[in-house]
């Protein structure tokens, strides 16, 4: 065990790749120790950093490919965006299951989390089947629906980002010595 001088910064970052983690005692003392992480939490957490780099990817070029400019491709690039957003909310709520603290925004984060999946899990066939009505069989009134739907499900996800945000910041703490009940995020 290392000590530290009083009124030094500590810093902590979680979780590292070798999931090491640094404790602060009450005297100022540190002491590392290793946790071996699950090959499920591994995986996950690889899955959703690809996932996640393929969300921000496809939602770019959906941004330069509008559906009057090519519309086979919107299609194609916005069939990727969703299903990269649903598998990377996926990892992100089982990431949040295994890391789960049971503090208050913990428990309101995970429900906010499911039920923007629910949504999501909803949303994304009903905007398959309205997107087939209407472009497959001509149905009278399904674009207008099609365009609500595929609204609805941007804005779950955006609030699905919104609502985890807080969970990913939260890796960073930095403690003072001096005080010893205070923690800030950075």
């Amino acid at each position: 065990m290392a000590t530290g001088s009083p009124g030094a910064f500590i810093t902590a970052v979680l979780p590292q790749p070798d999931c090491k983690r640094l404790i602060a005692s009450d005297d100022a003392g540190l002491e590392y120790s290793t946790v071996e992480a699950s090959r499920g939490f591994v995986v996950t957490r690889t899955l959703m950093t690809i996932c996640g780099a393929a969300d921000v990817l496809l939602l770019s070029l959906l941004s330069v490919i509008g559906e009057r400019e090519s519309g086979d491709i919107h299609v194609i690039l916005f069939a990727g965006f969703a299903a990269a957003s649903y598998v990377y909310f996926i990892c992100v709520c089982l990431l949040t299951r295994w890391t789960f603290t049971g503090s208050q925004s913990d428990i309101w984060r995970k429900r906010l989390q499911r039920t923007f999946l629910a949504s999501v899990t909803i949303t994304i066939p009903v905007i398959i089947a309205l997107f087939t009505l209407y472009n497959g069989f001509c149905v009278p009134f399904t674009y207008e629906l099609f365009a609500v739907f595929e609204y609805a499900t941007v804005l779950a996800m955006y609030a699905f980002h919104v609502c985890s945000l807080p969970k990913m910041t939260g890796h960073v703490y930095v403690f003072h010595s001096s005080i010893k009940s205070r923690t800030q995020r950075v």
